[in-house]
């Protein structure tokens, strides 16, 4: 099995157990999503670009394949502020923060940017 329909099936299974009500972490579009793509240019990648091998962290594996010319510099900075405020968002919500019409945009927004670059790097594996 190739690996992006290893990722995908991964992804698919994950996304069948997401908890009632909204969640950043395993909706799509959400972190799940991110991490995966992440995972996935450091699993086919790394041998010809070691870099993405240096680091555990998503952020600076985001860099260093934008650094290698796999992604470019603004869907890597797209995917890591969507990253991040996705990340916050679900701190806030664990911390039961209120939020806002503002902030709930800003996450839909962000959302389907990461579903676009989801169907971009992983989207023909899903289909087959």
């Amino acid at each position: 099995m190739a690996l992006k329909t290893e990722i995908v099936a991964m992804r698919t299974r994950i996304e069948g157990s997401a908890a009632e009500g909204v969640d950043v972490k395993r909706e799509p579009g959400g972190i799940v999503d991110i991490e995966f793509m992440v995972q996935y240019l450091a699993l086919a990648w790394s041998g010809e670009h070691p870099a993405l091998a240096e680091w555990t962290d998503n952020v600076r594996i985001l860099d260093a394949a934008s650094q290698a010319g796999l992604l470019t510099d603004d869907v890597a900075q797209g995917l890591k502020d969507a990253y991040l405020a996705l990340r916050a968002e679900r701190h806030r919500t664990a911390l039961d923060i209120p939020d806002d019409d503002r902030a709930r945009a800003v996450l839909t927004r962000f959302r389907a940017f990461v579903r676009t670059q989801w169907d971009a790097m992983l989207g023909q594996a899903a289909a087959s």
